[in-house]
């Protein structure tokens, strides 16, 4: 307060009525009211006269469920047609080598509309006042309210459906006098009967606390006998299931298993290893749900501010919990580490985390960034089950029995009764949440000793174990001086400050990064040889340029060697304590008689206890040992000098004439002092000359390369990348990622999204690094707007680039969105590119650099071609026309003249043994492999790899003729996905393609690789059509003419496709350009007799080849021979991919042009 005026603040006091709400949590809210929708929606089925609403809104949820049945009806009616399609594609295909395609999955009535509707109005309801009624969709009270008989029918409609034994079955039914009849529709191949069973008491008990919900909700008094018949009603479906489990064979006992030990540290230890970026949060969430006992909104809620460290251990602290929703149980809660077992370590696991976003540091920072934390944890965890379900699987769990919530179960097992010298009961209830019961809950409580042991047990130490009292990872000076020890704290200090990316830290906090950062440099040399090569750790600067001095210091004790550094050890039970007293007392015994031994034989020597002759053959005998051995450390150092030499002198020519001088000389005079005196002081000054070198050149994937050869980029944060950008890792020899360039990356490869672990083939290195610059080049000239990138001169460093990211940053994430994301900090740097791209952040530096591309690499490459100017005589004559085409343009055309070495080179191509993924050529990211070039064997289908490459030539060709003359109009042609993505599924169109078929959004952004990035500016564009995966044909757009013409060398007429292809250009116009494209101006046109047609059943690939080159030379199909194609096209296809230029008519064919 300043002069009497009070300081201004924000008003986080939330609104009485919404304070009254909150008398449960929102996430029982949220599955409280998606089972009350279900509820309604039944009595709105069954019986409407229990519904609380007017007409109006009673006939907005009738229409609402007509228009869910016309949309159910429409879907199923589709998925017959691809069910129908899907037989017909299984039984054409032989069945040897079959390639089995999914089956179409069958609609779901989800009646999404009607629910919407429902929720709508459960969302206005009202309690009720003395001035007014309650408002609810259902009747609660007076005539025509729900009572038992309602409920107890709508619970009747649900059961689960299983396979029983027929036996069984029958027994049953006949046990419970039913009737014993079974319909053979009911019995599956393996004499499996399917039946219905009652669901589990939980999923009933679910129901009856939503009803009950909706009553509190209006202020409204349950009936009291309603309340007792549900009771007993659900009591009775508690001993229904047991007996039905009991006599059908069937899982006694509901819910997920408690996850054992075992399986817990073969989940962690997978997501430890796992190169997936994900899953250093699924990692961290995993043991933290294991190690607190937690429920996991306890985790997701954990705030950075509410975390220290105390003596020997993670302590945390939650406002609240489930039973405890008043904050009168806040902890604190001991969570410890376990150095011998990394993988389960919960420091260790924090410490990797805190590393990889250490912006999570920052005062009263959430410990899991953003919303929806659980459900993706959730949702990795269960992906992670599906990667180890054959592991899993052989210790006992099926697919199903785990989830999220097995580790409370597992966990409190295992510390309960994994042991017979477990905690106090009530230690592990109270940790865990879980109510004693009765006058217990009101005198037993928390305290320190119990809830450190129960937090010792839970990091997986072994209790019938010494080790169990295992100090964490901490630094250790006891053996440094006081100055040295002062240094070195001083160093760390500095070390750590200088890598926070944020200034709001609490000293707390930082007592708490020190000891991880401790533990980090414990592990050093394990996470070095686990983690994966693209774990964000390996990207972080706590990880990067670590002085040994600092990481020597890293250690654990026990009590029995423990320094005046060492922690306060807590948590350690009476029978550990015992065993440690008795390690200690057994190393003294060692050390005491180790000491009487040397001290006796010491005694001895002196005494001169031998005979003088034992002693004087003795001496001799030393004399001659040490002799030998001075003589052969001489020669091994000459050897060893000479060897480094040699060495050094492919690194270096002048080190290498005077140190191979300095060799000759020594090895003349090996018995020379001076000599190696010389040598020895020559060899220390050439290793301080390496050491001077921060980084060092390797030789690997045919280049020198100062990456190790086995270097993947790590995932990144957006700060993490500007800091590798600019700073590099000397000790693992990666040097600033700006200093590199696309030949040194391109070893790096990508890996599968369904898999992390596996290693696809093609390479991204070089994608990846342009992104960067790309990314890169946004950020400097933002830091040049605001004057903080520094000269040329000057170099960058820690602190330098801090302050650059903490004001660029935040105007990046402003400025294209970035801070709309649910975790900002903690997203990939690809993931903010993505975003600064659609907000075509990069438009000016893709120009350019397509620009500067296009104009030294692809004129050069064309050398070839003729150098006369070329001009096109093609003038506004419609193209549907065959007559105008043939007196336009010359012709005939001749076929390029294959010489000797053209013939020896697609020989060797083709028919030379080699690897199937060998590339044989490549072209901007464009390949050709050897299994791909062998389609162009006599008699073979070509694959669209060759399709795409040839065409690739053809846009090369044109580009070069657009750079000769600027007027003459482009041409572009789109992958042979295009259909495959334009319709949604891989088979040709229906006859009236559906908008369940046609999806635009999945080619929306297929136009912006067109020149300019508008495709209404073309000459024409081409594509190439994979009909049913067994023929090809190619549709031109003629843009300035406005024809859409299908080329089919088997005279089809391919209207559906050109159809669909004008439906594009609409949306594509309206999309690009804001208004309505005119689709009567434009005219399609199928099969016409100027198309050449295929003499059989293989070479439609090699006539869409030649289509499109003659087209793109507007040249008339009937320019070369039908025949010459068949035989003489393969030849000229092959000459064009391995030249990288088309090869396919003789240069006089461009001199008319």
């Amino acid at each position: 307060m300043k002069h009497g005026i009070k300081d201004p603040t924000v008003n986080l006091r939330l609104p009485v009525e919404q304070v009254a709400s909150n008398f449960v949590a929102p996430s029982s809210k949220s599955t409280y009211n998606g089972r009350q929708v279900l509820f309604i929606m039944w009595l709105f089925d069954t019986d409407q006269s229990k519904l609380n609403i007017d007409s109006d809104t009673l006939n907005l949820w009738a229409e609402s469920d007509h228009n869910d049945n016309i949309e159910f009806q429409t879907q199923l009616t589709a998925y017959n047609v691809r069910m129908e399609k899907w037989n017909k594609q299984q039984q054409s295909i032989p069945v040897k080598g079959r390639k089995l395609k999914t089956e179409p999955s069958h609609p779901t009535k989800t009646r999404s509309r009607l629910r919407k509707v429902v929720k709508e109005e459960l969302n206005k309801m009202q309690r009720g006042s003395e001035d007014s009624d309650y408002r609810c969709p259902v009747k609660l009270v007076g005539d025509g309210a729900i009572n038992y008989r309602t409920i107890e029918n709508y619970m009747s409609q649900k059961f689960n459906p299983t396979y029983v034994s027929k036996s069984s079955a029958v027994q049953y039914l006949r046990e419970n006098s039913l009737s014993t009849e079974i319909p053979a529709e009911y019995i599956n191949e393996g004499g499996q009967v399917r039946v219905q069973i009652q669901q589990s008491p939980e999923a009933y008990n679910g129901i009856r606390s939503a009803i009950v919900h909706m009553y509190n909700q209006c202020r409204v008094e349950m009936p009291a006998d309603m309340k007792k018949d549900l009771s007993i009603f659900i009591a009775g479906i508690d001993r229904t299931g047991a007996n039905q489990a009991q006599k059908l064979g069937l899982k006694i006992g509901h819910g997920k298993k408690p996850m054992s030990f075992e399986a817990y540290e073969m989940i962690a230890k997978h997501l430890f290893q796992s190169g997936d970026p994900q899953d250093v949060f699924a990692h961290l969430f995993l043991v933290l749900d294991w190690s607190l006992m937690k429920r996991a909104e306890n985790c997701v809620n954990a705030k950075i501010n509410h975390i220290y460290w105390n003596n020997d251990c993670l302590v945390f602290e939650f406002a609240k919990e489930k039973g405890k929703q008043k904050g009168d149980c806040f902890g604190p809660w001991h969570v410890y580490a376990n150095p011998q077992k990394p993988h389960i370590c919960p420091v260790l696991a924090f410490a990797k985390y805190i590393a990889s976003f250490p912006e999570v540091l920052e005062e009263g920072h959430s410990l899991f960034e953003g919303s929806g934390q659980y459900r993706r944890y959730n949702d990795r965890f269960l992906h992670v089950l599906a990667e180890l379900e054959a592991q899993l699987s052989n210790i006992g769990f099926e697919k199903g029995d785990l989830g999220t919530h097995s580790c409370r179960k597992g966990v409190g097992t295992m510390i309960a009764a994994g042991c017979t010298v477990s905690p106090p009961i009530v230690a592990l209830c109270v940790r865990a949440g879980w109510a004693l019961g009765g006058v217990k809950d009101k005198y037993l409580f928390r305290e320190n000793a119990g809830d450190q042991y129960v937090g010792r047990c839970a990091s997986g130490l072994n209790q019938l174990d010494k080790s169990f009292a295992i100090s964490p990872p901490y630094f250790d000076f006891s053996k440094l001086s006081y100055e040295d020890a002062e240094k070195r704290k001083k160093e760390i200090d500095i070390f750590l400050n200088e890598r926070l990316p944020v200034s709001c830290v609490h000293a707390k906090t930082k007592h708490v990064l020190k000891m991880l950062f401790a533990t980090l440099m414990y592990h050093y040399d394990t996470l070095t040889t686990m983690l994966h090569q693209r774990n964000p750790v390996r990207a972080s600067a706590f990880f990067q340029n670590v002085p040994i001095e600092i990481r020597e210091l890293a250690a654990t004790a026990y009590p029995w060697d423990r320094t005046s550094d060492t922690p306060v050890l807590t948590g350690i039970p009476p029978h550990v304590l015992a065993m440690a007293e008795m390690e200690k007392l057994k190393l003294e015994v060692q050390s005491l008689k180790e000491t009487l031994l040397s001290g006796i034989r010491e005694e001895l020597d002196c005494r001169g206890f031998y005979s003088n002759e034992i002693n004087q053959h003795r001496i001799e005998e030393l004399f001659e040992n040490q002799a030998d051995a001075i003589s052969r450390s001489i020669l091994e150092r000459i050897n060893v000098s000479e060897d480094y030499i040699k060495q050094s002198a492919a690194e270096n020519k002048a080190e290498k004439d005077a140190l191979a001088t300095f060799i000759d000389e020594t090895i003349e005079a090996t018995d020379n002092d001076s000599n190696t005196f010389h040598m020895e002081t020559n060899e220390l000054e050439s290793q301080h000359m390496l050491k001077k070198r921060k980084f060092t050149i390797g030789f690997h994937h045919g280049q020198l390369n100062p990456l190790p050869p086995n270097y993947e980029f790590p995932s990144m944060s957006c700060a993490s990348l500007v800091r590798n950008w600019f700073i590099g890792d000397s000790e693992r020899n990666v040097p600033p990622f700006g200093t590199l360039d696309s030949h040194m990356v391109k070893h790096i490869g990508i890996y599968s999204k369904k898999n992390p672990e596996q290693r696809l083939k093609r390479p991204s290195g070089a994608a990846d690094l342009s992104m960067m610059k790309s990314f890169m080049t946004v950020v400097e000239r933002i830091a040049k707007e605001n004057k903080i990138w520094k000269k040329k001169n000057e170099r960058w460093n820690l602190d330098s680039v801090n302050k650059l990211w903490l004001k660029v940053g935040p105007i990046i994430f402003t400025k294209f969105g970035i801070d709309k994301s649910n975790r900002p900090t903690q997203d990939s740097w690809k993931t903010a590119y993505n975003k600064m791209s659609k907000a075509d952040a990069f438009k000016n530096i893709r120009n350019k650099k397509r620009k500067k591309e296009q104009t030294s690499t692809m004129v050069s490459s064309f050398v070839s071609m003729p150098k006369q100017p070329i001009t096109s005589t093609l003038t506004a004559a419609t193209v549907t026309q065959e007559e105008d085409i043939i007196e336009a343009l010359p012709q005939p055309l001749q076929l390029y003249v294959l010489s000797e070495n053209d013939r020896k080179r697609i020989r060797d191509a083709l028919y030379s043994p080699g690897e199937d993924l060998k590339v044989i050529a490549e072209i901007n990211g464009n390949k050709v492999t050897k299994r791909s070039i062998r389609t162009l064997h006599a008699g073979q289908w070509l694959n669209d790899e060759i399709i795409l490459f040839f065409m690739f030539l053809i846009l090369q060709r044109d580009y070069c003729f657009h750079l000769r003359d600027s007027t003459r109009k482009r041409i572009h042609f789109f992958h042979t996905h295009f259909f495959t993505k334009l319709f949604n599924t891989p088979d040709t169109p229906s006859k009236e393609i559906s908008t369940t078929e046609y999806n635009y959004e999945n080619v929306k952004r297929w136009s912006r690789g067109a020149p300019q990035q508008d495709i209404f500016s073309l000459d024409k564009l081409f594509l190439p059509v994979n009909v049913n995966e067994s023929h090809w044909t190619l549709i031109v757009v003629f843009m300035q003419q406005k024809v859409i013409k299908y080329y089919d060398s088997l005279s089809g007429d391919g209207r559906l496709y050109c159809e669909a292809t004008l439906r594009y250009l609409k949306d594509e116009y309206m999309t690009t350009k804001g208004r309505t494209l005119d689709a009567e101006e434009w005219e399609i046109v199928g099969f016409t007799n100027d198309v050449p047609i295929q003499p059989n059943g293989y070479d439609c690939g090699v006539f869409v080849c030649f289509f499109a080159d003659l087209i793109s030379l507007d040249r008339p199909l009937n320019s070369i021979r039908k025949d010459e194609i068949v035989s003489r096209g393969r030849d000229r296809i092959a000459l064009s991919i391995l030249n990288e230029v088309p090869a396919t008519f003789d240069t006089a064919t461009f001199d008319n042009l």
